[in-house]
């Protein structure tokens, strides 16, 4: 369990900065952007803000953005709506890289499953199934660390 912990906090530890994101949202298009993880006043939280150009498979182009707050406590790491609320706790299964962890979310009738898997302290992938009464699909986006 010790290992496990130390190895959470070793990643928290290097969320923060920017880093460039690619996204996959099937049947829908693509967004490239920058995350930005920055450190907040309380200890062992960030602020998370993505900013990027969303390109649908129909030609149409948007800019899009999104912000959450990860915090660190107790040997894990849990994921917040900007307004506060939970959004879903990481669920880590394994010890070492590449370190990955399970999250779920219930939003309304659709279920966001994810899974985080971190290959580095460079470079983490995120994976969501989203199944519901009008939705199936799946969002795939990779993470890497800009160099400072």
């Amino acid at each position: 369990m010790e290992k496990k912990v130390n190895i959470i906090s070793h990643i928290f530890q290097h969320m923060p900065g920017a880093w460039n994101f690619q996204r996959v949202i099937s049947g829908f298009g693509t967004v490239q952007g920058t995350a930005i993880f920055r450190k907040l006043t309380e200890a062992n939280t960030l602020a998370y803000r993505e900013e990027g150009i969303l390109t649908a498979l129909n030609g149409q182009i948007n800019k899009v953005y999104r912000e959450y707050i990860y915090r660190y406590d107790n040997g894990q790491i849990s994921v917040y709506f900007e307004d506060k609320r939970p959004f879903h706790t990481l669920q880590f299964t394994q010890n070492d890289f590449p370190l990955s962890a399970s999250a779920g979310h219930l939003c309304k009738c659709d279920m966001y499953d994810g899974v985080y898997t971190f290959f580095s302290e460079k470079n983490f992938k995120l994976y969501y199934s989203v199944k519901g009464p009008k939705k199936d699909y799946t969002i795939t986006t990779e993470f890497s660390k800009v160099s400072s």
